[in-house]
């Protein structure tokens, strides 16, 4: 372990320079404190990655420990996560702001759900089991049935997801899945809700339209809580599942 004894280490140095590796200029009114700086060959671990961190001039800046606290390099740790990073010097303020994430997009696929009725209501598309109505196969999709064994009647199942009013828009297409068409008393219909409110409903897809698909584009840029319905309408009980598919929902940041 290395000792450090700094006799004049202002601690606006310590903000500043040392911890933010921002170049602060000297001010006015600065508190000037003695301290001790143990160095311990700190190392930091973001996201399961091994940072070193440097400041802006691209020096490599170790962490240390005061009286027990261990300092890091701010701007390093901002940074690895994503972070810009500035210094005012007006107010000896140290600014730290996420990195503009406008028009990138995400599959819808790839976010969690908060709330699935039934369990299993929209599943991922899966490469070995699902097929379209004309035999094709997708990825980064959705996947909504009703299983055969099902009696008549109406049937509801949903999904929500949390978009926190992060998103503009929600584009993709819905097509029946395969069987469809070969049963001829049962209808699917998908829509959208935007907390609380109906925001889209697909055409009514039966058998004569079992080679149809929909495409839509839905402004969510007011939306919390995305909820995702199916409504399945049986005049019997089917042989097999039957449903429709989401085809690569994509939602676009703002």
């Amino acid at each position: 372990m290395r000792q450090f004894s700094f006799k004049s280490f202002t601690a606006g140095l310590v903000c500043g320079g040392m911890i933010m590796g921002l170049c602060v200029p000297s001010l006015a009114a600065q508190t000037v404190k003695k301290l001790e700086a143990y160095y311990k060959d700190i190392k930091l671990e973001i996201n399961g990655s091994i940072v070193t961190p440097k400041d802006a001039n691209g020096k490599v800046v170790d962490p240390f420990i005061v009286d027990g606290t261990t300092y890091l390099p701010a701007r390093a740790l901002a940074e690895a996560l994503g972070c810009d990073v500035s210094w005012i010097t007006e107010t000896n303020t140290v600014v730290v702001k996420s990195q503009t994430t406008s028009g990138q997009s995400i599959f819808l696929s790839g976010l969690a759900q908060t709330t699935s009725v039934p369990a299993s209501a929209f599943r991922n598309w899966s490469s070995s089991t699902d097929y379209d109505a004309t035999g094709q196969q997708y990825s980064s999709s959705l996947v909504a049935t009703v299983e055969g064994s099902v009696p008549a009647g109406t049937i509801t199942q949903y999904a929500q997801y949390d978009l926190g009013r992060k998103y503009a828009t929600l584009t993709g297409r819905i097509t029946p899945m395969k069987g469809l068409a070969a049963i001829g008393g049962s209808t699917h219909q998908i829509n959208f809700y935007g907390d609380g409110e109906l925001l889209y409903s697909s055409p009514v897809f039966s058998s004569s339209l079992s080679s149809a698909s929909d495409a839509f584009n839905i402004d969510v840029s007011s939306v919390g809580v995305l909820k995702i319905e199916m409504v399945t309408v049986r005049t019997s009980i089917a042989s097999y599942a039957t449903g429709l598919g989401i085809i690569g929902p994509m939602l676009t940041s703002k």
